[in-house]
């Protein structure tokens, strides 16, 4: 397959459900409506319609990412990301193709250091540079031309004094920071082998450490509500950091993040399950060796209810599919399938470092090519930025 452009055209919120059409989509037949002869054929997250649909996205994005013009390259992280885990890659994306497109992510480095989300951006953002080196490990690119030197003053900039997290533009206030930038940067700092100086290192464990709240979650402020998304971004940088150890309460963000699950999991205490919580509870639960404490059985149903008959994945039964969710969906089921061995060897979905969410196989390519090894063992990838003496 050969898209007509190395890149999705237009654009909408990352963190908002992002409809192929107006109303909610037409549902595949849930495995709860099958009799029990239908009910293994239907435990399926249908990877080949799933991969329908990202295609028709590479060619054509819908009108509805029009405010997404600046986050072209979430959205193509998103679908490099989900073809890579269902084994589709090569199927769907030609070699010339991966060619344009790592050429297209190099267009956007910006010359004082990390990327630009579309042409139009005249700044760098932390977001945006992380979607940008995910592309292109995924894409079989060895990194070599990324510019270290300005990316490791950029990242150096964009940590702030005050509260030592980071901002996510270097033009915002120093204190406008954010635990999800200092995970993208954190990230930044491994895949690129750029060491983390000691006070750097501390200033950020402290910060992420005192944003656990009440609850025992994560939260923007230790005085606001545990989010999902938040306590992945807070779990992963510490592993990265090799600080697991430093979570002021382990026992409650543990129990708090398992508390999640009804069918599938929410992202905050009384809110309804959400396909993305799928991985954002699920890879910190993996990162806190607990995995093991939730059901896999009823996630597996909820994530495979949420098929459309367009092919991906949707936020809930209401909503049509996009392209975060079918992704974070299949990124879900991805690293719970070791605990459901009869599907997981119906799936075959690739195995995932939950820390960088990035495949194991793209992380080994990168690392056979001269790159850092970013993974700390075969099975799990909680590996430390190395921090001089």
């Amino acid at each position: 397959m050969k898209p007509a452009a190395p890149a999705p055209s237009t654009t909408k919120p990352a963190h908002a459900a992002t409809p192929v059409a107006s109303c909610a989509a037409p549902r595949a037949p849930s495995p709860a409506q099958n009799n029990d002869d239908e009910e293994e054929d239907d435990m399926d997250l249908d990877k080949a319609a799933a991969a329908v649909f990202l295609r028709r996205h590479i060619v054509h994005t819908p009108s509805a990412y029009t405010s997404m013009h600046g986050q072209r390259l979430t959205l193509v992280q998103f679908i490099l990301a989900t073809l890579d885990v269902m084994g589709h890659l090569d199927k769907e994306v030609d070699s010339e193709t991966k060619v344009a497109l790592v050429k297209w992510v190099y267009s956007l480095q910006h010359p004082h250091g990390g990327f630009v989300g579309s042409d139009h951006i005249p700044e760098a953002d932390l977001a945006s540079t992380y979607s940008a080196l995910v592309c292109l490990v995924i894409l079989g690119d060895t990194l070599a031309a990324v510019n270290r030197k300005t990316m490791a003053k950029w990242l150096h900039r964009l940590q702030s004094s005050i509260t030592g997290g980071y901002r996510q533009y270097e033009s915002q206030p120093e204190d406008l920071t954010d635990l999800r930038f200092g995970y993208c940067a954190m990230v930044a700092h491994k895949l690129l082998g750029i060491p983390l100086a000691p006070a750097a290192c501390d200033a950020a464990i402290e910060y992420i450490v005192a944003k656990q709240t009440y609850e025992g979650g994560f939260g923007l402020k230790p005085s606001s509500e545990a989010h999902g998304g938040y306590t992945y971004c807070a779990v992963a940088a510490l592993a990265l950091l090799d600080a697991l150890d430093r979570v002021c309460d382990r026992s409650a963000l543990i129990h708090w993040a398992v508390a999640r699950q009804e069918l599938g999991y929410s992202g905050r205490i009384g809110k309804p399950n959400d396909t993305c919580y799928s991985f954002w509870i699920g890879a910190s639960l993996a990162m806190l060796d607990a995995l093991d404490l939730i059901d896999p059985d009823k996630n597996a149903l909820f994530l495979c209810s949420q098929r459309t008959l367009f092919g991906g994945l949707s936020k809930d039964a209401t909503s049509p599919p996009d392209l975060l969710h079918t992704y974070m969906g299949i990124a879900g089921m991805a690293l719970q399938q070791h605990l459901l061995p009869a599907m997981a060897a119906k799936v075959q979905l690739a195995d995932l470092d939950v820390v960088t969410n990035i495949s194991v196989r793209a992380l080994r390519h990168l690392h056979a090519a001269g790159g850092p090894d970013v993974l700390k063992d075969e099975q799990h990838a909680a590996a430390a930025v190395e921090v001089p003496e």
